[in-house]
């Protein structure tokens, strides 16, 4: 059983625009070592917390255009540890971060006394029952997400989300000792106008796809959401699915063959999701820019139902399509492509399609 914790956000007065959202998405390449727990290699450690760096500056910046950047993401292991937390701590902290912003991430493996650290300090929770500290063995090791968010204000909190099953790289490890959550959280807060909610949650890569009782986690998490719905005889929307990947098939059946049972209106009827935008966000293939074979394809999907106008394809990103994922099991549903399978960060506006 996976447990659903719903954070509210209402009193912290983080309200976002119901029509179009700034997101930026960092996309670097990674350099794991090659047991557990799969952390930055130390030497490219600099390296990669100028990525961080560099992902805060732009998304500050937001010159995508919105009013700021509402959602900043960093792929699974992309934030190397407890330094890594520490600068985007500050970064959310500082003036110039706006407020009523969110900040997802996945961080490299934690030993048992940095997760420690970090559940125990300020501002930060995590589910006692599932993933306390008299739950995690001396010997095990933690890939968690943490969601950052800066309330309107100024107070920034956070919530760690431990990765609730392994995927084929924890797996194929000689120990097999990475710690196993049970808690999904889900966001919400009402729209700056017009008074309706949005929702958002996010899985960590494997979670996606790993059947943990019986159920999917996103499973877990709109049959908790259709009860609720139920009890109200309500419609509860979930406006966003955040997926954060180091994911070397991200376009395998497997994976994408999900998104035909999660936007399924006859599951789960009372969860909503005519609108649901999911984001996957993946690290790079390759050291520069050019063609990949592996990892990549930083992408948006969203329903049938969605009511958009299709763009022409441009250089950074195309409509999809067996061209770009070797299949067509996006469809009948619409994505957004993100062509670069390199180094890079994404940068841009998603409109709401409701």
């Amino acid at each position: 059983m996976i447990l659903i914790e719903t954070v509210d956000l209402t009193a912290r007065g983080l309200t976002l625009p119901s029509d179009r959202v700034g997101m930026v998405i960092a996309q670097p390449r990674l350099g794991l070592t090659a047991a557990e727990p799969f952390q930055c290699r130390p030497e490219l450690r600099p390296q990669q917390l100028a990525v961080i760096n560099r992902t805060l500056d732009i998304a500050r910046a937001a010159t995508h255009g919105a009013q700021r950047t509402h959602f900043t993401i960093f792929p699974e292991f992309c934030i190397p540890g407890l330094p890594g937390i520490a600068i985007i701590d500050t970064a959310l902290q500082g003036a110039e971060w706006p407020a009523r912003s969110i900040v997802i991430g996945g961080v490299d493996g934690l030993e048992r006394s940095d997760y420690l650290r970090l559940i125990g300090a300020p501002n930060t929770f995590a589910n006692v029952a599932t993933n306390g500290a008299d739950r995690i063995a001396v010997d095990q090791w933690i890939n968690c997400a943490v969601i950052w968010v800066k309330g309107a204000n100024n107070v920034v909190e956070r919530w760690i989300q431990p990765k609730i099953y392994p995927s084929r790289l924890e797996n194929n490890a000689q120990y097999q000792r990475m710690f196993r959550g049970g808690c999904v959280y889900i966001f919400k807060g009402l729209y700056e106008t017009g008074g309706a909610a949005y929702r958002f949650s996010s899985l960590i890569c494997f979670d996606w796809i790993a059947t943990v009782g019986a159920l999917k986690p996103w499973q877990w998490l709109l049959s908790s959401m259709h009860n609720e719905g139920a009890l109200l005889m309500a419609s509860m929307p979930l406006t966003w699915m955040f997926v954060i990947q180091h994911n070397d098939q991200p376009n395998h059946a497997a994976f994408l063959g999900e998104l035909a049972d999660f936007y399924n209106p006859n599951q789960y009827p009372s969860a909503g999701r005519q609108g649901t935008c999911i984001v996957f966000a993946n690290n790079a293939g390759r050291e520069k820019p050019g063609h990949i074979d592996t990892y990549g394809c930083t992408s948006l999907v969203l329903p049938q139902t969605a009511t958009f106008t299709a763009t022409d394809c441009y250089v950074t990103h195309s409509n999809g399509g067996p061209r770009f994922r070797g299949n067509n099991l996006v469809h009948p549903h619409r994505d957004v492509f993100f062509r670069e399978g390199g180094p890079c960060i994404h940068s841009f506006i998603q409109v709401n399609p409701a």
